[in-house]
């Protein structure tokens, strides 16, 4: 009786030292060794790469440990069935140090909690526009990468995501809206950092200790900065915010860091409201500046360039020119003004683009009331009637200047088959006896 005790107490200890599996099945990629667990065993098949083992150990020994290029795939087969790897999971792949490149495919949606912690070995790591969740410490603690690629499409930065990345340059994504506690702490590297206008509250520690940080703007959203948010920084001197109504701010959001921060630059005509609002009146320096931006774009520039002059907190008006190059000529900005040059008055970030067109195309403001154009914009052909005058040739061009239609004509109508077109704006070259006509039609 003893002795069977002591056998079952044996294999007791014997099972509980035992790591245990958290996979389904195994495939081999490049030099490692993937695990996968099915997410779904009905169509469209899905997986997750996940860890040998559900806890530590994650991986059993160096031969199933990943190391050196993780290149994850995206599709994996296993029992005759293609399934589509769509998550890296929970602590996939954390403490493995060896791991020294990465490559995560455009098939990932969601990486899993503490997924890459402490893979000590990557100097890199760029992100998918596929992925939309990135989960609590999924990259927590990466001292050695010092580019970081963020993806377009994530509206959250989770707790401690990024806690300890070495990133000089730090870009967050115009779809994040909140960014939470402590998701880039420590950050070691970076000397700036721009807050775009989608995120509107910041928690706390987010961006505490960033021993390198010396500039932070804040987009026009953010409504509450939660404490201790952006303490610790000793090397901040200068914090910009582009809302005019202040953010919400706890007393200890900047502490430690208003020893040497003592610079706060805010829109203009509102300086009275920050020196009147809760801890922003606190900082003996608050300035005012014109923060909003004038961007001006051309159509294509091979046809044309565009400039503005930048406002001041005296004057908000920003004039804007449009340059055509030879040959081409300026039509109207996209909003249908068409004075050029044109004075704005900029009170918000604002784009102005100016279309350009080949200065031939000018024809199609002539007023000839003899010559119709029908129906336009059209689907599959149209008509030109121009009366008891004769029409020689007529000469298709793209938006580009290139001829792909010319049509000898020699009679007062015709009828263009443009069905193979593509969808947009062409130009119809009418050549008559003593003439040349350039109109616009659009195929829809």
């Amino acid at each position: 009786m003893k002795t069977s005790k002591h056998f079952i107490f044996a294999l007791i200890c014997i099972t509980l030292s035992m790591p245990s599996w958290a996979y389904d099945f195994t495939a081999v990629n490049g030099v490692n060794t993937f695990f996968f667990n099915i997410t779904s065993n009905t169509a469209p098949y899905t997986v997750e790469v996940t860890s040998e083992n559900q806890a530590e150990p994650y991986y059993t020994d160096t031969s199933t440990s990943p190391r050196g290029f993780l290149d994850i795939p995206s599709t994996v087969n296993y029992n005759s069935i293609t399934y589509s790897v769509t998550a890296i999971g929970d602590n996939a792949f954390r403490y493995c140090e060896g791991i020294t490149s990465l490559a995560i495919p455009n098939t990932i949606t969601t990486i899993g909690m503490y997924a890459f912690e402490e893979c000590l070995g990557l100097t890199s790591v760029f992100i998918p526009n596929s992925v939309v969740k990135i989960k609590e410490g999924a990259f927590l603690s990466l001292w050695g990468v010092t580019t970081l690629t963020l993806p377009n499409n994530i509206d959250s930065i989770s707790y401690l995501a990024f806690a300890g990345i070495s990133a000089g340059i730090l870009t967050i994504p115009n779809s994040v809206k909140y960014i939470g506690v402590s998701a880039f702490a420590g950050l070691s590297r970076a000397s700036y950092i721009i807050i775009p206008n989608s995120v509107n509250y910041i928690d706390s520690y987010a961006f505490g200790g960033c021993a390198s940080l010396t500039s932070v703007t804040l987009g026009t959203s953010v409504k509450y900065i939660a404490d201790k948010a952006f303490s610790y920084n000793y090397s901040l001197i200068q914090f910009t915010c582009k809302s005019s109504i202040p953010p919400v701010i706890d007393s200890t959001t900047f502490l430690y860091t208003t020893n040497v921060l003592n610079t706060i630059i805010v829109p203009c005509q509102t300086k009275t409201v920050y020196e009147a609002a809760d801890y922003w009146k606190k900082f003996s320096k608050i300035r005012e500046k014109f923060l909003s931006t004038v961007t001006t774009k051309s159509n294509n520039t091979a046809w044309g360039t565009v400039s503005s002059t930048i406002p001041d907190c005296l004057d908000l008006s920003s004039t804007l020119t449009a340059s055509a190059k030879p040959g081409y000529v300026f039509v109207q900005w996209t909003d249908g003004n068409n004075e050029n040059p044109r004075t704005v008055v900029v009170t918000q970030d604002t784009t102005f683009i100016a279309d350009f067109e080949l200065d031939n195309a000018i024809g199609e403001i002539d007023k000839n009331e003899n010559l119709l154009i029908y129906p336009n914009p059209t689907t599959n052909q149209f008509s030109i009637d121009f009366g008891q005058q004769s029409i020689q040739a007529v000469l298709i061009y793209d938006v580009v200047g290139k001829e792909i239609a010319h049509l000898i004509i020699n009679d007062s109508t015709a009828t263009i088959n443009a069905q193979t077109w593509q969808n947009g704006i062409y130009f119809v070259r009418i050549i008559t006896d003593n003439r040349i006509i350039t109109k616009r039609i659009i195929k829809e």
